[in-house]
């Protein structure tokens, strides 16, 4: 489908100024009728078409800082994961360049890479080395959420908008999806592409059961200001169940006004990951 849903309501406030006349003036009828009721009228609210074609005709370089917090449960198992990052966004040409912190298992370890011309750079930091994929198989489920607002648009049914105060709040949320295979698959392909074999067999019939996003911009200037996100997956195993459960947030916003290059021996010596 081409279009989202368009938002519900249209919000109007129209203000009557009425006009009182003075004992004096009551006997001059004739100013009475060059005396005219006024009303003010609040310009229509954006539909969830119009807010994203202003989002992506006003959008430009930003930095902003992005923390993954979540637990993964295997078999009785459970570890808790951390990430923590400045990513920094370039538009013309696009790219994208993210450093920061994973923590896993009480050890912490540097996570850096970079998105350009449908791929990704990636730094192993235990290896001390760089890979290079194909953007769409990254195996983060939160990394596509700058482009998540474009794949929504077959799900229009789950997106909804609104206008609160000076922002616009743009919301997703799959359990309102009509059709949530193409993204379920590709959510859930993230977990079942490892390369062990013990834990593509843990993930096997791993199913998204909730999944929500909620995206501010300001009402102005269109530029992105929040975002907050859920996810949930699990196997209906009862015996070996299997589940992942996470939260994302963006914040700090600002213009990036700087360049953003691969380094040329990042791009020479990435290693490609098969598919």
């Amino acid at each position: 489908m081409k279009t989202l849903i368009r938002s519900t309501s249209i919000l109007m406030l129209t203000t009557t100024l009425l006009i009182g006349c003075q004992p004096k003036e009551a006997a001059k009828p004739e100013k009475a009728k060059d005396t005219q009721a006024t009303v003010e009228t609040k310009k229509e609210e954006l539909t969830t078409d119009e807010l994203m074609a202003k989002i992506e005709a006003n959008k430009k370089a930003h930095t902003y800082q992005l923390m993954v917090k979540g637990a993964l449960s295997i078999a009785g198992t459970q570890v808790q994961f951390e990430e923590n990052s400045i990513v920094e966004e370039a538009v013309n040409p696009k790219i994208k360049h993210q450093v920061g912190t994973s923590k896993t298992l009480g050890s912490s370890e540097k996570v850096e890479s970079y998105e350009k011309d449908g791929l990704t750079y990636s730094y192993q930091d235990k290896k001390k080395t760089w890979t290079k994929t194909k953007s769409a198989k990254k195996a983060d489920p939160f990394s596509n959420m700058d482009t998540s607002l474009q794949s929504f648009k077959s799900m229009k049914e789950a997106v909804s908008s609104s206008h609160e105060g000076n922002q616009y709040k743009i919301v997703f949320d799959i359990s309102k999806a009509k059709n949530r295979s193409a993204l379920e698959k590709e959510l859930t392909s993230s977990f079942t592409q490892d390369a062990d074999s013990q834990m593509r067999a843990a993930f096997k019939g791993i199913k998204l059961k909730s999944y929500t996003l909620t995206f501010t911009f300001d009402d102005k200037t269109f530029a992105q200001t929040s975002l907050e996100g859920s996810l949930e997956l699990s196997t209906d195993s009862k015996t070996k169940p299997t589940s992942v459960k996470a939260t994302v947030k963006q914040n700090q916003f600002a213009p990036f006004n700087g360049t953003i290059t691969i380094p040329a021996d990042v791009v020479k010596k990435a290693k490609q990951v098969s598919e």
